[in-house]
């Protein structure tokens, strides 16, 4: 019976841990604990117990990931950004790609901008957004 009593005091410790962690993982160990009590009261043997123990914390381990991942939704979401690609802008800081400066107005919001050739476009200059990469607006000078 002392080993029942080991057994309920580990599972008690998980799911306290479980409380205070706000983890939601040593609720699978708690489980695994209780199929502990249950081969205690049936099984003496504490090896067979352990067993039990490691074996239903694995399965119980591999099926909250499962279902984590079915209940999580860990797709990437696209934003409307690629829509302004294809777009003009207004240069209002000097965009020189070896300087690292260069900003364009689209829209009423400024963004960071590189020149797409390695050329020197001046403020007051229109642009055609070509791409995006990070966070930069990748531009070259439209041509009147």
């Amino acid at each position: 019976m002392s080993y029942t009593i080991f057994w309920i005091i580990v599972v008690s410790i998980m799911i306290v841990l479980d409380f205070v962690t706000a983890q939601i993982f040593c609720v699978w160990f708690a489980l695994a604990g209780v199929s502990a009590v249950i081969c205690s009261i049936f099984c003496p043997n504490p090896m067979i117990q352990i067993i039990v123990f490691i074996v239903s914390s694995i399965i119980a381990l591999i099926i909250a990931k499962f279902v984590s991942k079915k209940i999580m939704n860990f797709k990437k979401e696209e934003t409307n950004i690629k829509k302004i690609v294809g777009r003009q802008a207004e240069v209002v800081v000097e965009i020189n790609n070896k300087k690292g400066t260069g900003q364009v107005n689209i829209s009423g919001v400024i963004w960071s901008a590189k020149s797409s050739n390695e050329k020197i476009i001046l403020p007051g200059e229109q642009v055609l957004i070509e791409n995006i990469k990070g966070v930069k607006l990748i531009v070259s000078r439209i041509k009147i």
